[in-house]
């Protein structure tokens, strides 16, 4: 029987770019992550969500005031409904998504990809470089400099990110790195919860000093979309699914439709306007969930960017980084729609892909988890919000340096 997916994101850029003294996925309405989600099934199995994603959206327009020729999307629910999760969440936003996770079967497919922007660029710049004594995972080389520079954001550093590929910029880039992290290792030097980080920037030095070969360095970077496909086709494998049964439904983005027909793997490939297209506009706005989710934690956790060595000496290195409290003030509607949402992830654990940079993907399925795990909302109130921070502080801590170990 042939099988029918849907495709759509969010947070897309097809470049990145340095100009004005802004890397361009680092201004206020753009994020580092980006999120990409098929969703389908065999044919009955989409007939069924079709049927019950239009008496959805019939519900949702009527309750949001909009007539029938205005198109239900993501950005339907206003952004300051995500500020602090669903913590932030209105009452039409709880209802909203309730009946929206409602449609999620377990025999609909969903997968889900959560990829950072930085992490590309660090990988294209390092593609040709190994290290002189070949002793070390270039994994965990990768992952330690993507994520020094989404804590902290050098500005020297990103400058010499979209310099013209040279040797002479190697030698600057490299330098520009090493000099900072020493600087953090000084300046936090009495600071107990920056031990960890410590130690790893030590590392870090160690494995930049060992950097071999040309750097792939650019004045600009292009998305590449392979990632998504190359994920697709993970999921497909490993759950049996034959991909010449597989019809592509994917909102019209030409970079994105040129990756997908060339990926020569699928029945169809065909592009489709979200207004005429149930299963896009159902996609929209799960990548658009995921997406402003991941953006709302990341914003809550990140460290001030570094403009000048100014910035750094009036660091705060001694007070921990914890998700806000407000993100756990939770009335018992926003506490049971966490979840229903976690169940609908739990049981596609292993549909939510990423790269080697995988603190945002960890992120958002931790926090659904944190809640998940509670059996009830009283239970969930024998704890403090400020107790709350510390043990999902503590939890994303654990999975963190495991997942780290596996790179």
């Amino acid at each position: 029987m042939g099988m029918n997916f849907y495709f759509d994101e969010s947070f897309h850029d097809r470049k990145i770019t340095y100009k004005n003294g802004k890397v361009n996925i680092h201004k206020d309405d753009a994020c580092d992550s980006y999120v990409a989600v098929f969703i389908g099934g065999d044919i009955n199995i989409c007939h069924k969500l079709e049927k019950k994603y239009s008496l959805f959206e019939e519900t949702q327009k009527r309750m949001f005031g909009l007539n029938q020729e205005h198109e239900l999307k993501g950005i339907t629910i206003g952004k300051k409904n995500f500020k602090y999760g669903l913590a932030s969440f209105n009452k039409d936003a709880v209802c909203f998504y309730k009946e929206y996770f409602s449609m999620f079967s377990e025999e609909v497919y969903v997968q889900m990809n959560i990829l950072s922007k930085t992490a590309q660029v660090i990988e294209t710049i390092f593609s040709e470089a190994n290290f002189s004594r070949g002793m070390f995972n270039k994994k965990e080389f990768l992952y330690s400099v993507t994520k020094a520079l989404n804590n902290y954001r050098f500005n020297d550093i990103l400058i010499r990110l979209f310099d013209e590929k040279g040797s002479f910029n190697n030698k600057k880039l490299v330098d520009s790195f090493i000099r900072n992290l020493k600087l953090i290792i000084k300046l936090s030097n009495n600071s107990t919860k920056k031990r960890l980080e410590r130690d790893a920037y030590n590392n870090l030095i160690v494995m930049l000093n060992e950097v071999k070969g040309e750097l792939n360095t650019s004045t600009k970077y292009l998305f590449d979309y392979e990632y998504i496909f190359d994920n697709f086709n993970s999921y497909n494998t490993e759950n049996l699914l034959v991909y010449k049964q597989m019809d592509l439904f994917i909102d019209k983005e030409v970079s994105i439709l040129k990756t997908a027909s060339e990926n020569k793997k699928y029945g169809s490939v065909t592009s489709c306007e979200s207004t005429e297209c149930w299963g896009v506009r159902i996609s929209d706005i799960l990548s658009n969930f995921i997406g402003r989710m991941v953006k709302a934690l990341s914003e809550d956790l990140k460290e001030p960017p570094i403009h000048n060595k100014n910035v750094l000496n009036s660091y705060d290195f001694k007070t921990k980084k914890l998700l806000n409290t407000e993100w756990f003030k939770l009335n018992e509607k926003q506490f049971n729609l966490y979840k229903v949402i976690n169940d609908v992830f739990k049981i596609r654990k292993n549909a939510m892909y990423t790269s080697y940079f995988f603190d945002y993907e960890l992120l958002f399925s931790e926090i659904l988890g944190y809640f998940g795990e509670y059996v009830s909302y009283e239970k969930y109130q024998n704890y403090s919000i400020e107790e709350h921070a510390e043990l999902f502080n503590t939890t994303c801590c654990r999975a963190i340096a495991e997942r780290y170990n596996s790179l």
